[in-house]
């Protein structure tokens, strides 16, 4: 249904005006303070990423790699970048979800798997725990092949 309203004679469309301003939440924002919080979420232009650890480690039974933020603070969990052991290329990444803690019951003991590849075509893997703050691995990720690709940087997503 279209409003119309006269002015001088001749009508006019009739555009209400929102009273959003005058309603609140309990925290005392309003509501167009509200939506544009959100509008302004929504619309973030640029992702940071927070270099959490950076090092070169093999992940095994005496590694102790402590990122600097607790994977429960992080907004989404960690990014886990691995790279060759002699030199700066064949990157491989591995998301390790927040929910993680959720799902593992006893995380000293249950590991996840990560796949990894080094150059030569060699695919290595490595068998890692996480707690909320600590990483360590397992004996195994610097044996053979898997000892081709290191842990090299972790950064919160």
């Amino acid at each position: 249904m279209q409003m119309n309203y006269k002015v001088d004679g001749e009508f006019e469309k009739l555009y209400p005006k929102t009273l959003s301003s005058n309603v609140k939440f309990n925290n005392g924002v309003n509501l167009e303070e509200y939506k544009k919080e959100i509008d302004d979420y929504i619309n973030k232009t640029q992702d940071k990423f927070e270099e959490l650890w950076s090092g070169e480690d093999g992940i095994d039974e005496t590694s102790d790699i402590k990122p600097s933020k607790n994977l429960s603070d992080c907004n989404n969990g960690w990014l886990l970048v691995f790279k060759n052991d002699w030199n700066n290329n064949n990157f491989n990444y591995a998301y390790i979800p927040k929910v993680h803690l959720l799902v593992t019951a006893k995380p000293s003991t249950e590991g996840v798997k990560i796949i990894t590849g080094s150059s030569g075509g060699i695919i290595s893997h490595k068998y890692v725990f996480f707690r909320d703050t600590s990483i360590t691995g397992h004996g195994s990720n610097v044996t053979g092949d898997n000892a081709r690709t290191v842990l090299y940087k972790i950064y919160e997503y």
